[in-house]
């Protein structure tokens, strides 16, 4: 599968007929899966009238124990970019003052922050994406002893690719 758009579309089918509450977002994220020679696999798949998460983990493990994740999720939340990620950022100092975070503005007006925080025992690189009906986000998150330069520098370019598209669920007739 070169990206992960048929799974994001899969967050949508699945979590609408399920908890009505859940909006279905006007766009997909797609990334391309096929650069990173893991495989990535859905383990939990969540939703509510504020957003939606999918959090995957390389084939063979477990959620509650992972490595590596890869987290996708849409926050309804129709104000501009710089607003939510500044509240984000915000939250995250607050629930780890010691955090380092560096916040980078992309030539498309998406924004990429990265951090390591060592209270939550995780680093991250995450891209924070406009979209017509809230925020997309795609994000790596890796434990600080794990991390590698190289896997660092691949997940940075997979995030730098990954696009939004119009829901071709919203296409569907009937709907």
């Amino acid at each position: 599968m070169k990206t992960l758009l048929r799974l994001t579309l899969l967050l949508a089918l699945v979590l609408v007929p399920v908890r009505a509450a859940v909006p279905t977002p006007l766009m997909a994220m797609s990334w391309k899966q096929d650069l990173d020679p893991k495989k990535w696999e859905l383990k939990r798949l969540d939703g509510s009238a504020r957003g939606l998460v999918a959090e995957f983990v390389p084939a063979g493990d477990d959620l509650n124990a992972w490595k590596e994740m890869v987290a996708q999720q849409v926050v309804f939340f129709r104000r501009p970019l710089a607003e939510y990620v500044a509240r984000w950022k915000e939250r995250m100092l607050k629930a780890d003052p010691g955090m380092t975070l560096k916040e980078e503005d992309d030539p498309d007006g998406s924004i990429t922050v990265s951090y390591t925080s060592f209270f939550a025992r995780e680093q991250s690189i995450r891209r924070f994406v406009p979209g017509p009906d809230g925020v997309y986000m795609l994000a790596y998150h890796v434990r600080p002893g794990l991390a590698e330069v190289e896997r660092l520098q691949l997940w940075r370019e997979i995030l730098r690719q990954a696009k939004l598209s119009p829901n071709p669920e919203l296409a569907t007739p009937g709907r």
